[in-house]
């Protein structure tokens, strides 16, 4: 068989329609129905999540992983990675021509993971679903409102803009006060709005790829507790480090790295809070000066300034006294932890590792 050199997302598309494969059977001859192909991933972890499948009578919910060839399962580390505990199905456009046990896909926890080699049970050759799938692009290709949004006239464009706008920020209000109400219906406790900001803060910091975990990481952080203990700026990093979980079997012979471990171990029984499992952090397709941990070491200085600063009060001032509200917002976050950067910005990458 020729073996054409073809995407990734090429094989999502032929996985995704139904019809161009019939009578599947993994590589150990086991009948495959499919239910649900799954909901596509466009982040990190595995192709497609939520599919439904059934293997020799056996039905299956979880994740489905797409590769070209079997070796990719270990070339990409998915075995190391908890985020691919999930999958149920591998799929693969083409069988390396060497059989070889050691290609065989397994999670982390040694589970072996079926595998369904889609050009063995095609109902079409290559070619002609290459061609009918390069004139017949997927919708998120398509503009759904094209070209119809052409002879709409542009202030009833731009009107509608505002008006989202606006409700946005409707919206975020409402979502404040929520927030406040969780707390305590007593509003007037500067703790309640210093705890709001914090977590606001976080999950800005999170971007969409984490906005989830940072959430949790702020949910995690009792503010009336740590202020008691009086931290220095070196635990409070433990703390956002050992909490996110990336102080979890991390060996580095680094200055810094083990000054978090240590006093991690010292302060974890004073927190008992839960903590993240380092693997439900992103960093698939972030630019480095995104990545969670660079992220959390800011975050750990906001945390700093929100307990023994005046930062929630300097933020209200800007509000009521400043005249360049952008750029005095911009100062005030510019100089968080700035004599602390310097020291530690590399120590930071290798958590990354």
């Amino acid at each position: 068989m020729i073996k054409h050199s073809l995407n990734e997302n090429f094989i999502c598309r032929i996985w995704e329609n139904g019809s161009y494969y019939k009578d599947l059977k993994t590589t150990e001859g086991k009948s495959v129905e499919i239910f649900d192909t799954g909901i596509r991933n466009s982040d990190a972890g595995p192709d497609y999540y939520g599919a439904k499948i059934r293997i020799e009578g056996v039905t299956y919910n979880g994740c489905v992983e797409i590769h070209k060839t079997e070796k990719e399962w270990h070339e990409h580390k998915h075995r190391t990675d908890n985020k691919y505990n999930s999958v149920i199905l591998q799929v693969l456009l083409y069988k390396d021509e060497v059989d070889n046990d050691s290609m065989t896909p397994l999670t982390k926890k040694s589970r072996n993971i079926p595998t369904v080699v889609l050009s063995e049970f095609l109902t079409k050759s290559i070619r002609d679903i290459w061609k009918e799938i390069i004139y017949n692009p997927s919708e998120s290709f398509r503009l759904p409102c094209y070209p119809q949004n052409k002879d709409i006239p542009f202030t009833l464009k731009s009107g509608w803009f505002s008006e989202l706008s606006i409700q946005r920020l409707k919206n975020k209000s409402l979502k404040i006060n929520h927030h406040l109400e969780i707390f305590s219906e007593d509003c007037s406790k500067k703790i309640f709005w210093e705890k709001v900001l914090f977590d606001f803060i976080c999950e800005a910091l999170g971007y969409s790829k984490n906005k989830k975990q940072f959430l949790t990481l702020a949910g995690n952080i009792d503010l009336s507790k740590l202020r008691g203990m009086k931290l220095n700026r070196i635990q409070a990093d433990s703390i956002m480090f050992g909490l996110s979980g990336f102080l979890k079997d991390l060996r580095f012979n680094d200055k810094y790295i083990y000054e978090l471990k240590l006093n991690w171990n010292e302060l974890r029984d004073k927190i008992r809070r839960d903590i993240l499992d380092k693997s439900e952090w992103n960093f698939f397709r972030l630019r480095p000066a995104n990545f969670p941990t660079l992220r959390i070491a800011y975050a750990s200085g906001i945390l700093y300034e929100v307990m023994y600063g005046s930062f929630f009060r300097s933020i209200v001032s800007v509000f009521e006294k400043s005249g360049d509200i952008s750029k005095s917002i911009n100062d005030i976050f510019r100089n968080i932890g700035e004599e602390d950067h310097h020291e530690m910005d590399g120590s930071v990458i290798l958590l990354i590792i």
